[in-house]
């Protein structure tokens, strides 16, 4: 078993807290004996338990919370903020990899628990305990931004990716290098593949397409919305749908344009065959002479497999990164 499960579920037998009070987030696929009875909850879509952000619904009458240590302490934030507004009765344990793990992980949780401690490590693996709910800052939070596209306003949870970045207004640099170079104008159905804070969104919203943007986090579909209709509108042309990409993109319409900036962390991990597998589903569904907008860091393999669909060409490259566009 995956030693951060065993020792989280060791200690949550420790608690005495019933299967059926507890909640488990974000702990992929262990055995379901282990997890037999025990309420799940996922940001991830294809997880187990992924339905939306984690609400009050998600965790009434929970009394125990599993969770297993994101690497961004935002996220860690949020969950924690949650935990501890929506279910202030509930324990709270974060378990990791002691090489993962560091001491802000600890002062986190201390902004939302009065208990916070450590258990002893076992197969490397350590868990943090949080209890005693208190008052702490809350999400989503917006930061204003400055951009190749102008300023905008966005609205971030903290599992999105490019929130340090706006806290300190600036977005990614390679978002920023594709605004930079996008046509001013954007006619037809437009999909946003991995739409984050929703940066590409706003500006395809602002250039006149009609806007599809999915990205497999909740927490990126949710913000997302509130992004564009914080800089542009409410009821501005964007559908935001919380579905795994890399398993297949709407198929209800053939996209003029595809906007990407591919991920390539899971987690800790580094690893861009998942964004290989949203793209190659995505291409499959261009309109004839549509196009295919990609930026990446240049040290990712993903220039052979863009040509694979159609002529592709090198709009721009620096040090870091590569725009290609894709014409089917």
């Amino acid at each position: 078993m995956d030693p951060v499960i065993e020792l989280l579920l060791l200690e949550a037998a420790e608690t005495g807290v019933p299967a059926e009070r507890t909640l488990a987030i974000d702990l992929g696929h262990p055995d379901a004996t282990e997890l037999a009875g025990v309420r799940r909850w996922s940001d991830r879509a294809g997880e187990p338990g992924a339905d939306g952000l984690l609400t009050a619904s998600v965790l009434s009458n929970i009394d125990l919370v599993l969770l297993r240590l994101p690497g961004s302490l935002a996220e860690l934030d949020e969950y924690a903020w949650r935990v501890a507004t929506l279910a202030p009765q509930a324990r709270l344990l974060a378990g990791g990899r002691v090489k993962h793990m560091r001491p802000s992980m600890n002062t986190v949780l201390a902004t939302h628990f009065t208990e916070v401690s450590a258990s002893l490590g076992r197969r490397h693996a350590r868990v943090l305990r949080a209890a005693g709910a208190r008052p702490g800052p809350g999400w989503p939070r917006t930061a204003d931004v400055r951009t190749a596209a102008g300023p905008l306003s966005l609205v971030c949870h903290g599992a999105v990716f490019g929130w340090t970045l706006a806290q300190k207004g600036r977005v990614d640099a390679g978002t920023d290098l594709m605004l930079q170079h996008l046509p001013e104008t954007l006619a037809g159905p437009t999909l946003d593949l991995g739409s984050g804070a929703g940066v590409l969104s706003i500006a395809a919203v602002a250039r006149g397409a009609t806007v599809t943007a999915v990205d497999s986090s909740a927490a990126a579909t949710a913000s997302t919305r509130a992004s564009v209709a914080a800089t542009i509108d409410a009821d501005a042309p964007l559908t935001a749908l919380h579905l795994d990409a890399a398993a297949g993109v709407p198929t209800d319409q053939p996209w003029q344009q595809i906007l990407c900036n591919p991920p390539f962390h899971q987690g800790v991990r580094k690893d861009s065959t998942p964004a290989q597998d949203m793209l190659s589903a995505a291409a499959a569904q261009l309109a004839p002479g549509g196009e295919l907008w990609v930026v990446y860091n240049a040290h990712l393999p993903y220039l052979p497999l863009l040509r694979r669909f159609g002529a592709t060409d090198i709009v721009t490259r620096d040090r870091h990164y590569i725009l290609t566009r894709t014409r089917a």
